[in-house]
């Protein structure tokens, strides 16, 4: 890799250079606007991590950057799966990897348009927006509107993080939240330029989470008792007496993401956002199998539906044609999760029956 630093200073091209990740890490820490950098070129060599390891980081911490992999030879299987990868503009190895067809490479990465999507978004709210640019780590300043009232409003996004939200009435969380609950509006987003305070000093994750519990406080106050059949309280209540680690079940319609019955032993889980979001989940998997068998066989229900987070289990069971939809969440660190399936297959008739209550009304 010394002879690729001296291809790049003859050309007049500057760099950043590291020998491991960790000082990689160290120097993109130090960098003005690491999101800025447009091209990685690596060989896939690090004493303290693997290649494809350094990969995977790259897409997490560098996502519009794109990859150069360089060296002396590669096999024709791994050539083909970095070949098969979005990110990786090129694999130069063996004889193509000469100083002019690597400039030449480098200089076309380098004046093609950086990779992202930009434009207008439809149907997106303004929480799940912020949710998208928390995760991306971006630096971004987003106007905010709302026509029907006149409404208009500034959040500032610095590396991810909610620095800065503003109104006409309002500063700081206050104002963030308020623009969060307008009902309808735009916002467009542009590169963060110049200085902001910083009046916003909580976690953009913290803040996010805080809203939507106190969105589910308001919302749970409409909705009907905790539980509105008592068969199916005690249907919960047993289920949940086997299922180790329980942290909580619901059902819900998925389509208006409603929580119809639902029971908790830990009351600040967020059931009705998570149905909301999950519900929107079950009608796409639902709408596709529809599609894909051109509706000639529209199943009654899909097949179940399993996400792992960091910390829980989740587990989502249709029912009816996917229009209710059983909720359960477990602790990863407690449960067992074969034998929660367990459980909830040998209960899958009486949860189908419990679903009739909801049918006839």
């Amino acid at each position: 890799m010394l002879e690729v630093q001296k291809w790049l200073r003859e050309a007049g091209i500057p760099f950043l250079w590291g020998e491991q990740l960790q000082d990689i890490r160290e120097i993109l820490a130090a960098h003005e606007d690491p999101y800025a950098l447009p091209l990685v070129i690596t060989n896939l060599v690090f004493p303290d991590c693997g290649g494809m390891d350094f990969l995977d980081w790259v897409r997490r911490e560098l996502p519009t950057a794109r990859i150069l992999v360089v060296g002396g030879y590669f096999s024709e299987t791994l050539r083909h799966l970095l070949e098969e990868t979005e990110e990786v503009v090129a694999v130069l190895g063996g004889r193509e990897f000469r100083k002019a067809q690597f400039l030449d490479t480098v200089r076309r990465s380098l004046a093609a348009p950086r990779r992202g999507f930009e434009g207008r978004m439809f149907g997106l709210s303004l929480f799940d927006f912020l949710q998208i640019v928390a995760m991306s780590g971006q630096s971004l300043h987003i106007q905010v509107k709302e026509s029907r009232r006149n409404r208009e409003g500034v959040v500032v996004v610095d590396h991810g993080q909610i620095i800065y939200a503003e109104t006409h009435e309002k500063k700081g969380k206050d104002a963030l939240y308020d623009m969060i609950r307008w009902p309808s509006g735009a916002f467009s987003a542009s590169p963060l330029e110049g200085t902001y305070p910083q009046l916003i000093r909580e976690p953009t994750d913290f803040l996010l989470l805080e809203f939507a519990r106190s969105l589910d406080e308001e919302t749970q106050k409409e909705v009907s008792p905790r539980v509105t059949h008592p068969e199916i309280q005690k249907l919960f209540e047993e289920i949940a007496e086997q299922i180790p680690g329980f942290l909580g079940m619901a059902f819900f319609d998925a389509a208006t993401g409603r929580p119809l019955d639902y029971l908790s032993h830990r009351p600040e889980f967020t059931f009705v956002t998570s149905a909301r979001l999950y519900s929107e989940i079950v009608k796409l998997v639902g709408d596709a199998t529809e599609i894909a068998t051109r509706g000639r066989e529209k199943r009654e229900e899909v097949d179940l539906l399993v996400n792992r987070d960091q910390n829980d289990w989740i587990i989502l069971f249709p029912f009816h044609a996917m229009r209710y939809i059983l909720f359960v969440i477990f602790s990863r660190a407690e449960g067992d999760f074969p034998r929660a399936l367990d459980v909830l297959e040998q209960y899958r008739d009486r949860l189908q029956e419990a679903c009739n209550l909801y049918a006839r009304g």
